[in-house]
């Protein structure tokens, strides 16, 4: 029996339609050819020229790597091919300039990527909720606005002295939480932001349009007065509407990440939908480096 790993084309994409995954409708397949190209990466592990699991990564910030798409045959699973091929992925981005970092966000309720996660040496590191809405009036009090930062540098400044400095995970993209560093703040990334402060300066607020399936207003607050901060929901408010009105056809969602210590302080009634929480587990590359200091793959390409 041979076993091989090699990344996948958008010409294996019949292969991949063929798995049996039993997942309906599975968005891998719709977008197979925007996951297999750019900062995107797909890999297929094959038994006897029979694909049996795939799993990719993509780029973030020039410095992390995300780990997903993990699927695996039905008529395959029990015999370790999903962590067999999530290592190999995780060797391989290692091994990309720049990278520092490599981790994967899952479900809290997913609990096989969860272990497989855990089996090639990733660590939880946050937990976070989100929290998702069309409708914040009960926040709306007619409070004073936030400042909206207008310079660059100060954005940057802002940022990087409350996520950096306190270590902190930051929500980088709906989905894609990272441990802050400076690559995450770059001024090709903030100019793109809304990022507000109170008089008080408090903690910054930030607001941006992010579009997975549907189009979100990232709200990022990820602090315990998040619902009692005066004239916060009022900023939101206006950014939220602002977006629905550039897209007046499409449904637009206002996104909140709700740390796991926060989560109490939701009050009665919200109007979010909130589902299982995501935890995002990581790996720094001196971590790789101590486990792996004779790291080889395992897998050679198929030529």
């Amino acid at each position: 029996m041979k076993e091989y790993i090699r990344e996948l084309t958008t010409t294996d994409l019949p292969l991949l339609k063929s798995m049996d995954t039993g997942i309906i409708d599975d968005y891998v397949i719709q977008v197979f050819e925007r996951l297999s190209t750019d900062q995107n990466r797909i890999y297929g592990l094959f038994v006897d020229e029979q694909l049996v699991s795939i799993a990719g990564y993509s780029i973030f910030a020039h410095q992390y790597v995300m780990l997903g798409r993990l699927r695996s045959d039905r008529r395959y699973r029990g015999k370790n091919y999903a962590t067999k091929i999530m290592k190999y992925i995780r060797d391989i981005a290692f091994q990309l300039p720049n990278i520092t970092w490599v981790g994967g966000n899952t479900q809290e309720n997913n609990l096989a990527a969860r272990r497989v996660l855990t089996n090639i040496g990733l660590i939880e590191q946050e937990k976070l909720y989100p929290a998702i809405t069309e409708e914040i009036d009960m926040f709306i009090q007619e409070n004073k606005r936030w400042h909206l930062i207008e310079k660059s540098n100060d954005k940057a400044n802002l940022l990087k002295d409350t996520y950096i400095h306190d270590k902190r995970v930051f929500p980088f993209e709906c989905y894609y939480p990272f441990p802050a560093t400076n690559s995450l703040f770059t001024h090709s990334n903030i100019d793109n932001w809304n990022v507000y402060e109170t008089h008080q300066h408090d903690y910054p607020l930030v607001t941006k349009k992010d579009v997975k399936k549907d189009i979100l207003l990232h709200v990022i607050f990820p602090f315990s007065d998040v619902f009692t901060q005066s004239g916060l929901w009022e900023t939101v408010y206006d950014d939220y509407y602002k977006l629905k009105s550039i897209h007046p056809d499409q449904k637009v969602y206002i996104w909140l990440d709700i740390p796991e210590y926060h989560i109490h302080h939701l009050p009665p009634n919200h109007p979010f939908s909130i589902d299982s929480p995501w935890i995002l587990h990581g790996m720094s590359i001196d971590n790789w480096n101590q486990l792996n200091k004779h790291s080889l793959l395992e897998y050679n390409h198929k030529t």
